[in-house]
């Protein structure tokens, strides 16, 4: 579309509908800025690829090892939560403990 066409449209409508419209447009052409920008260096990633093997040896070994990092730190993270669970089920066990009687029976023998 043309900018004079645009300009024409755009005064044809009111000033929100007018600025959602500008905002829609800012929007596309900056998602495909975005997307040649993607692409450009995509194809610039592989290019290195096909030149330096080791580059791409290199590469996956670190995100393997970045992987392998998070995966553990998760791991971590979730026997603390379970630890601190069992923790305050104990605390809580202890403080409302009942005091037993030294002969006490189940209900259903009393009866007897």
């Amino acid at each position: 579309m043309q900018p004079e066409a645009l300009e024409s449209l755009l005064s044809n409508l009111d000033s929100a509908t007018a600025q959602a419209a500008v905002a829609r447009i800012a929007a596309c052409a900056e998602s495909a800025i975005l997307l040649n920008v993607i692409k450009d260096s995509t194809s610039r990633i592989f290019e290195l690829v096909q030149k330096m093997p080791e580059l791409t040896t290199s590469l996956v070994a670190m995100m393997s090892d970045r992987i392998r990092e998070g995966t553990r730190i998760e791991q971590q993270r979730d026997r603390l939560v379970s630890l601190g669970k069992l923790a305050a089920g104990l605390a809580h066990e202890l403080k409302t403990i009942q005091p037993r009687r030294r002969h006490a029976r189940p209900a259903s023998w009393r009866e007897c």
